[in-house]
């Protein structure tokens, strides 16, 4: 069997070609002039400070160590820059940061070239699949400019809903490949295609029943008559694969994410799924007040919902009883109810935007082939259904546009959330670390507050009111913060090191020792709590515990400089000169400025014997530091034992 690019992607004739060239070329102006806007945003303080800006594993690029991350955090471990395992969108920030740095603009422009990819090859599967250039055509513009889009588009964290819809578009281009001449090696390019969407993320786990659904319509490979039993079996079978991928990723998830579902009791999640499903369609229909946040206690089930649900439910059971007449209603209006389903029960959030990201596809097609069959059965002139798609096109693009603005940077997003609902949590929230940030700390508490009043499960809110609080002196209330943190999530490592640090800062260390175990259980990489193990330790005199947790540290980050020091005058009060000098010179090659330093090495030098070089390091100490008192006394110790026999009594560290 020989695999060509014709073969693959289904090339027509150079006239249709030619016409599929201009269409992709006008949907790639369309997309562009929509969303060209976001190269002017700055990272989000939700989430893209967490899990890119101030990431570890992100920020240095592509190095191994990164790599690895990528590909065990919320796998292997949990990890507190990551809600879940995604190593395949993981791998493509750190690209964005080798090859751009820490420039918001890009990452930004990166995550609208995937979506302009998106809607180009949805475009070209429909058209290949279906036949229908323009009808492909109006789906693909219509998901691509649609306002809810800008959620994923203008959010650097959402990477992951362009890669996911990438490889999901992409499976489906790979099964429609392989249904034309199965083979085992093109069944294999589906499975990775499917593989590498799942570990974008894992909402893309539907795609074995939509594969299912496409093998009703467009393909044509199940038959309606039920008593042709045996083929569907057959196709049914024949997902088997991927159903176990499918489930595989089912497990990583709730592995990951499910304690904050096991507090939902099945009243609440099922109202949540009906008030996702209504909210989730209305959006598409009227994208008007969009928001970051739908929060579910402020959107309780009403009459207006139970309409949209009874509507959803009726035209369901529309696409069933007239599947034979309208294939493409069963097709897009189950793929929109089906693909939705991974996301009905995430924590407390309505029909987040970013959500449709696939769901609305499958919608997308229902409405045009609907649209274009009503059309035709009306007989309405070309010219009319032309000016009036022109003109849908144009109010989407126009509404996407206007609300990128709202996207700019934090602040920006914050007000604009807060006009449309002040009593959102997350908006308070948000504004309140943006006023802190601008150093208008009492606007910040307010807003902090103001948050948990509204939405008190909160972790993250308590945590950085502690931070607040904690700052401007008021220690005890930040204690408790911090403490009420870490009970409503018992993997929140930040909380747990904000407190360890603060009892150590305090007076008691046995306590933030405590924390700080916890910290390094959950996160065995974070360098500052290791670091400040080592301190508590070398200070109650367990030298071999210091120097376990300094070299953990080094081992991670070996150009901790501080890490190196403190090694080093444990080493020192070991007796281990060599070893001790060694990191003394390690932390004054990373930092020459630091006294401290420079007086520890010419200690170290001094019992040795090295007087000339202890001489020129305490000198290089008071250089740095001219008010040393240890420093010009260990000076002139030091040149009193070059001009005599050496002597005891070498101060100590």
């Amino acid at each position: 069997m020989r695999f060509t690019a014709r073969s693959l992607f289904g090339l027509k004739p150079h006239s249709e070609g030619s016409r599929c060239a201009w269409v992709s070329l006008l949907l790639a102006g369309i997309v562009v002039w929509t969303f060209w806007d976001v190269r002017y945003c700055d990272f989000n303080f939700l989430d893209d400070i967490g899990f890119v800006v101030n990431n570890p594993h992100i920020r240095d690029g592509l190095t191994w160590k990164g790599l690895k991350w990528a590909w065990t955090a919320d796998l292997l471990k949990d990890s507190a820059n990551s809600d879940y395992w995604q190593p395949v969108t993981v791998m493509s920030r750190q690209l964005d940061v080798q090859l751009f740095g820490m420039d918001p603009g890009m990452h930004h422009w990166m995550n609208l070239m995937f979506h302009l990819a998106n809607t180009l090859l949805l475009f070209l599967i429909l058209h290949r699949m279906t036949g229908m250039m323009w009808r492909s055509a109006m789906v693909a513009v219509l998901f691509a400019v649609h306002p809810t889009r800008v959620e994923s588009v203008a959010w650097v964290t959402e990477r992951k809903d362009e890669l996911a819809g990438l490889f999901w578009i992409l499976a489906i281009w790979a099964y429609w490949w392989y249904t034309r001449a199965p083979d085992w090696r093109r069944y294999l390019l589906v499975a990775l295609c499917f593989a590498l969407g799942l570990m974008s993320k894992p909402m893309v786990i539907t795609l074995p029943c939509v594969l299912l659904l496409l093998d009703f319509w467009p393909l044509q490979r199940l038959p309606l008559d039920w008593e042709e039993r045996g083929v569907w079996v057959k196709r049914i079978l024949e997902k088997a694969p991927l159903v176990l991928l499918m489930l595989m990723s089912a497990a990583l998830t709730l592995k990951a994410q499910g304690a904050a579902m096991q507090d939902h009791s099945l009243p609440h999640m099922t109202g949540n799924a009906l008030s996702s499903y209504s909210a989730c369609f209305a959006k598409q229909i009227l994208p008007v007040r969009l928001s970051l946040h739908y929060p579910r206690d402020q959107a309780p089930f009403t009459a207006v919902d139970a309409s949209l649900d009874l509507s959803l439910l009726v035209v369901l059971v529309l696409a069933f009883r007239f599947a034979r007449r309208w294939p493409w209603l069963t097709t897009g209006w189950c793929w929109f109810l089906g693909t939705l389903v991974p996301v009905l029960f995430v924590d407390d959030i309505v029909a987040a935007d970013r959500f449709s990201y696939i769901p609305s596809i499958g919608l997308f097609i229902a409405v045009v082939w609907g649209a274009a069959e009503a059309a035709r059965l009306y007989r309405c002139p070309r010219g009319l259904v032309g000016m009036v798609s022109a003109f849908v096109i144009l109010a989407l693009a126009v509404g996407s546009r206007l609300q990128v603005q709202n996207w700019k940077n934090s602040e920006i997003h914050g007000e604009y959330s807060l006009r449309i609902n002040p009593d959102d949590y997350m908006a308070q929230y948000c504004m309140a670390n943006v006023r802190y940030l601008q150093g208008r700390k009492k606007e910040a508490l307010a807003h902090m507050r103001r948050s948990l009043e509204i939405g008190p499960k909160n972790p993250a809110a308590f945590n950085n009111l502690g931070t607040m609080l904690g700052q401007m002196g008021q220690d005890e209330e930040a204690r408790k913060n911090f403490i009420e943190a870490t009970r409503l999530d018992s993997h929140y490592v930040q909380a747990f090191y904000n407190l360890g640090k603060l009892l150590q800062n305090h007076g008691s260390p046995d306590e933030a020792l405590q924390h700080y175990q916890e910290v390094v259980r959950l996160e065995p990489e974070w360098g500052n709590a290791r670091y400040n193990m080592g301190n508590i330790y070398r200070e109650k005199g367990q030298m071999p515990e210091a120097i376990a947790s300094y070299q953990a540290v080094l081992k991670s980050d070996p150009e901790f400089d501080k890490a190196h020091n403190n090694l080093g005058i444990c080493l020192a009060r070991q007796g281990k000169l060599d070893e001790a000098i060694q990191h003394y010179t390690e932390a004054i090659r990373l930092n020459s400025h630091e006294a401290n330093v420079h007086h520890n090495l010419g200690i170290a030098l001094t019992r040795q014997g090295r007087f000339n070089e202890a001489i020129a390091s305490y000198e290089k100490a008071l250089r740095y530091q001219p008010g040393m008192t240890n420093a010009m006394n260990a000076l002139k110790y030091a040149r009193k034992l070059q001009k005599s026999a050496p002597v005891t009594g070498v101060p100590k560290q």
